[in-house]
């Protein structure tokens, strides 16, 4: 009895030490990037508008599918504690680790449970994730829970119940994010799979397309959101078919809208075959806040079981469910890798899959034998690098996130938001030296607003192309002031003060429209001087060596602007 008791407290005290520290690393101040332009910033817009509120200066970003946001908007409408957000993102995962935990341990054993468990809760993407104001970790659970579901309505003979949760779920990830639209036809397709295993094609079509129904039903609200904002019920998605009534920057001989990231690893130097090696690139080279690194770390360790998930099976999920994991798995991967953009955290959805997969690989290597001392020896040794990775990027983690002095009160949060958040003095300048309704338009500085409490008129895929458009036009300083007195999409608001990175500025345009037959970039130089022009005959007020923020000075004239 005091065995089974001291095994159950060991459990428990295992089990609870990284839920500890996720709590612990969710209440660090808001500093991520996406936090402070979309994840914070628009809930604080929010809270006391519509539903159908948004600006139309974001509208890029501000219309999509949002359900956190959403959920967010609603924490801060009714609790002043801005970190609750960052405990229900972080929670997310903690609900993920548990719905890993039961599944494996009903069809392995609460030894392999704990294992999963474990790993998912402290791999070191989630442990990141876990400290900042996202979405993702709640579109890991939806997908999880749509996944785990689906398996379990297989293991049923497709138990309608668990389809229903299944495709219930999956809506919700769709409505999470919208690369959570590419988790839903990836499970579509395999539920169809599935289905046409057990029933003829035509049943098999009628149960998808409720299953599709269900998505379509889950993620409506959004849908007519977008459509009576835009015109477009998945804006900014399929705009030439649906079209648009928000107004968008002039393609130009070639939009920086349409950059690839591919191209920009090309240019960096990255060879063709290191390109196509992405996929596996994930587990080995990820690099935190760095794009071209994918912004994020996995572990190299946990690859090298997927293969045994399909030799020596000694476990009870099936070969058939584990092709239909390693679909959604190699499918999610293969999109996350040569999308637009590459970002790890952006495959999430590829997790639960993948760690029922390693972790029946795990279950596969220590029950091929029978001796005890070789079982632990094989434990050992491939969980040993596995945890030792994760701990220590945890520990790094810790370090360059200054926890330990935050916490312990040697910093207080404004010595913090200054040494983690580069434009930090610039915003509190904003907020105590300029006028309550003054109008500030933010070019090429990041757009990460939350703390800024005036009209904030930003967005990288609209403001900066909009400015962009006048200089490639050879513009004067006049075409700038009429650009910015009535620029489309602000709802009439005539910008104030200007925020922006004049040399970046500068430097990115001649980079951006780069022309191999001007290679001296002499046309450019010519372009900007208007923009040169319209700089000089601002006022700056305050700066950090790179951002500038500048009092507009309109002309004598300036009724024509307004």
């Amino acid at each position: 009895m005091r065995i089974s008791k001291s095994r159950s407290f060991f459990k428990y005290l295992l089990m609870g030490i990284p839920v500890f520290w996720i709590y612990i690393l969710s209440l660090r101040p808001i500093v991520s990037r996406d936090a402070l332009k979309l994840h914070m910033a628009f809930p604080n817009l929010w809270k006391d508008e519509s539903f159908l509120f948004f600006n139309k200066f974001n509208a890029k970003i501000e219309l999509g599918m949002m359900n956190l946001d959403y959920l967010y908007t609603i924490l801060l409408k009714f609790f002043e504690w801005e970190q609750l957000p960052k405990i229900v993102h972080a929670t997310f995962l903690i609900m993920t680790g548990i719905l890993i935990y039961l599944f494996v341990k009903k069809r392995f054993s609460e030894k392999y449970a704990i294992w999963s468990y474990l790993l998912i809760l402290t791999i070191p993407i989630n442990t990141r994730l876990a400290s900042e104001v996202y979405v993702d970790l709640g579109l890991l659970f939806f997908s999880t829970v749509s996944v785990i579901f689906y398996i379990k309505s297989t293991e049923a003979e497709f138990n309608y119940k668990y389809l229903l949760i299944s495709s219930l779920t999956c809506g919700l990830a769709a409505g999470t994010k919208y690369n959570g639209f590419v988790f839903s036809a990836i499970m579509c397709l395999v539920v169809f799979m599935g289905l046409s295993r057990k029933l003829c094609t035509i049943k098999a079509a009628k149960h998808i397309v409720l299953y599709v129904f269900i998505i379509f039903v889950t993620i409506s609200p959004w849908l007519y959101r977008n459509y009576m904002g835009s015109g477009n019920p998945f804006y900014p998605l399929f705009s030439g078919i649906f079209g648009s009534t928000i107004p968008e920057p002039e393609v130009l001989l070639f939009d920086p809208s349409d950059a690839k990231e591919i191209f920009l690893r090309l240019k960096s130097g990255e060879t063709i075959y290191e390109i196509f090696l992405i996929p596996l690139r994930f587990f080995f080279t990820g690099k935190d806040h760095d794009f071209l690194q994918f912004d994020g770390v996995l572990n190299p360790f946990i690859l090298f079981l997927l293969p045994f998930a399909f030799f020596w099976v000694k476990d009870k999920i099936g070969l058939k469910i584990k092709v239909e994991l390693l679909i959604i798995f190699v499918f999610i991967i293969l999109f996350a890798s040569f999308y637009d953009l590459q970002r790890i955290r952006w495959a999430l959805p590829f997790l639960a899959p993948f760690i029922i997969l390693i972790t029946a690989g795990y279950y596969n290597i220590l029950e091929s034998t029978k001796n005890y001392k070789i079982k632990v020896c094989l434990a050992l040794l491939i969980s040993v690098p596995i945890f030792a990775f994760n701990m220590v990027y945890l520990r790094n983690f810790v370090i360059q996130t200054d926890m330990i002095p935050y916490f312990t009160q040697k910093i207080d949060k404004n010595e913090y938001l200054r040494k983690h958040l580069s434009m930090y003095d610039i915003y509190e300048f904003i907020n105590q030296n300029t006028p309550e309704n003054s109008v500030i338009y933010d070019v090429l500085c990041g757009n990460r607003y939350y703390y800024v409490k005036r009209k904030y008129v930003c967005t990288d895929s609209n403001l900066n192309w909009w400015i962009f458009n006048v200089t490639y036009k050879n513009g004067s300083a006049e075409d700038y002031y009429k650009l910015i007195s009535s620029l489309p999409n602000t709802d009439g608001l005539k910008a104030d003060y200007l925020l922006i990175k004049p040399k970046i500025y500068y430097d990115t345009f001649k980079e951006v429209y780069f022309d191999i037959e001007d290679p001296l970039g002499k046309v450019n130089e010519q372009k900007l001087q208007g923009f040169i022009e319209f700089i000089n005959l601002q006022t700056p007020i305050a700066g950090d060596g790179s951002a500038v923020l500048y009092k507009l000075n309109y002309p004598i004239e300036k009724e024509r602007y307004n």
